[in-house]
């Protein structure tokens, strides 16, 4: 294990760690990008989302919540690690033969044979996730963040250098199945290799039991919001086919960005250490503030010059074939945001010891997703993206109400992170917006926009945190004289 250094240093080289893996596997992942979207038709990236719709699943099911139960627990034997290994691969061995089994029906579902093939293959995500999963989770209780970005940063070269062969090659769909399997392996392996730990044949009905209750309340929320970004590909792909879900699913997944590269790894960080400090909640809950305030001031201009520059963007980036995903992009990096904001909070929902409020915000959520996406998508993809917006909106402020009550504090406490950020991004929209108003729109206008609109917001943060320092340093003098009067009359 690694030495007790305190949480603040833990944290620190947690953060330093998945940095450094954000970086090497954006550096990778952008080209890999280009590279699909010059070398794959929209259908060909709408079959692949229609048949990776299993190996999300796979990755909703990793660990099926028992790996969170391992991290919360104050004490995991050998036979709690050893139990939950041999559950997950029994669990991931059935889960794809299953997945095998039903890839004629899932081909019949969207109404195209060149899905069944694919279907079947990615079903093996179940084995390959679950063989490494009760590894990284111990790594995980450790803190052992460099360990585990090592094999993050292996298994996106691997995969990416996969998937532009296999695209460059002609391969089509099963460029990107291939990239999943290729990752999902590299990953397995490298927790093996990382982590010295072995499963033993010891195995535990009694041990799992007492794992159920936090476990399965996990895999409800895991299956729930995995299920709302599945969801949506499996009513368009069958009702509006596989050319308009590869649009849809390049948007998405430029949807994703905020989450996924900055308030994911930062939660990836955060929840071993949160469940350490379930008992203390003051100190839980600044560590909350001070990370949530530092992710809305990263993410509020991101999600502006995305919305700004997002036709210029999608042409630059992808080609002029995928123009039809700029309205889609500039719709969903609203709904980007506000989960970026906000995702994080169910893992805090859970080492707080409330994972059923967590369970059952993510089922309110899915059946939302599903309501909303079933009833638009008679009007159109735009109209999806419209409704998916409307709905993240409306269950945002759902979840902050949930994590104050958790917290037993006031609305205002947990709004606190984002009043620093308001005035910036308000200053920063408005001169994005009138700059490209007053040009005459083109890569131009666009860059310029962005970049004013980036110098207003860097400015106006500076001088909101000269003013609050300003402030607090006024406030220790004031208490400081307070004191000393105290003092003198004695």
């Amino acid at each position: 294990m690694m030495p007790d250094t305190g949480f603040g240093g833990a944290i620190r080289a947690g953060l330093r760690w998945k940095s450094l893996s954000q970086v090497v596997s954006q550096a990778v992942r952008l080209p890999v990008a280009v590279v699909v979207a010059h070398y794959l038709t929209p259908r060909q990236l709408g079959l692949a989302a229609m048949a990776l719709v299993i190996a999300g699943i796979a990755s909703l099911t990793t660990g099926f919540g028992t790996d969170v139960a391992l991290v919360q627990q104050k004490d995991a034997s050998d036979e709690d690690r050893s139990t939950v290994f041999w559950s997950l691969l029994a669990a991931g061995a059935i889960c794809a033969a299953a997945g095998a089994a039903l890839a004629p029906a899932a081909a019949a579902w969207f109404h195209d044979s060149q899905v069944a093939p694919l279907f079947a293959v990615a079903a093996l995500a179940f084995v390959l996730s679950a063989l490494g999963a009760t590894h990284r989770a111990v790594m995980t209780r450790e803190l052992r963040f460099g360990a585990l970005e090592t094999g993050s940063i292996a298994a996106a070269f691997a995969g990416s250098a996969v998937v532009m062969g296999a695209a460059v090659g002609g391969l089509g769909a099963w460029a990107l199945v291939l990239q999943q399997l290729t990752t999902l392996s590299v990953l397995a392996v490298a927790a093996w290799i990382q982590c010295p730990w072995r499963p033993s044949s010891r195995f535990s009905r009694r041990r799992l039991r007492l794992l159920a209750p936090v476990s399965t309340d996990v895999l409800m929320t895991r299956f729930a919001l995995g299920g709302a970004r599945l969801v949506d590909n499996v009513i368009i792909g069958r009702f509006l086919g596989s050319a308009t879900l590869g649009l849809y699913s390049l948007a998405y997944n430029v949807m994703l960005l905020p989450s996924s590269r900055l308030t994911g790894p930062v939660q990836d960080v955060l929840y071993p250490v949160f469940a350490r400090l379930a008992d203390e909640r003051d100190r839980l809950l600044d560590i909350w503030e001070r990370s949530t305030r530092a992710v809305v001031l990263l993410v509020a201009p991101l999600g502006i010059v995305v919305v700004a520059t997002a036709p210029e963007l999608v042409k630059a980036l992808f080609g002029a074939r995928w123009a039809a995903a700029a309205p889609l992009v500039r719709i969903l990096v609203v709904a980007g945001v506000l989960q970026a904001l906000s995702s994080g909070n169910l893992r805090v929902l859970v080492a707080l010891g409330r994972s059923r409020s967590a369970a059952w915000f993510g089922a309110a959520w899915l059946a939302a997703v599903v309501a909303a996406v079933a009833a638009a998508v008679h009007w159109g993809i735009v109209w999806v993206c419209v409704a998916y917006t409307c709905a993240t909106g409306l269950f945002t402020p759902i979840l902050f109400a949930i994590l104050a009550g958790a917290f037993g504090v006031g609305p205002r406490v947990l709004l606190a992170p984002f009043r620093p950020a308001l005035a910036p991004a308000s200053a920063m929209a408005a001169t994005t917006a009138a700059i490209s108003l007053a040009m005459d729109g083109g890569a131009r206008s666009a860059a310029a926009a962005s970049a004013a609109g980036l110098l207003v917001y860097g400015a106006a943060c500076l001088g909101g945190f000269r003013r609050r320092r300003r402030y607090a340093e006024g406030n220790a003098i004031t208490s400081a004289n307070r004191s000393a009067g105290s003092d003198a009359s004695w």
